[in-house]
């Protein structure tokens, strides 16, 4: 698991598959790739990055209550939301979705990255992936 609280970390950490470039580009689009105004539009958003190389143990979690408990603390309200009611679910690339919940009314949000694996191996986000429009 990744957690990436300001979406300029990205440009310094080791992603697979072109992801790297790809969640950039997803998250730049709200702004027309104005990094400047992204960095406004940030607030307090945070992404997490989930994959099955990394993340096992999600495969055995199979209600929304013990899913989110795999996540750190500050997360797990946020992550149930983003199970319940997502704002929208995507797909990233041809090997990851991403999925967003906004937290506040100021707009933060986080951001939930998985990868196909983790999407079709796991109940709660096979489930979740199934929402995509």
């Amino acid at each position: 698991m990744k957690i990436i609280k300001y979406w300029k970390e990205l440009k310094s950490i080791l992603l697979p598959n072109n992801l790297q470039v790809d969640l950039l580009n997803h998250l730049l689009q709200a702004t027309n790739n104005d990094e400047a105004l992204y960095d406004e539009y940030w607030l307090n958003s945070v992404i997490i990055i989930i994959d099955s190389t990394e993340d096992i143990n999600l495969l055995a979690h199979n209600s929304i209550n013990a899913f989110s408990q795999y996540f750190p603390n500050p997360y797990q309200e946020a992550i149930k939301r983003l199970l319940h009611y997502p704002e929208y679910i995507d797909v990233l690339n041809k090997d990851y979705f991403i999925a967003l919940n906004v937290m506040d009314d100021e707009g933060s949000g986080l951001f939930l990255v998985f990868d196909k694996g983790l999407g079709q191996a796991n109940s709660i986000l096979h489930t979740l992936k199934g929402q995509q429009l």
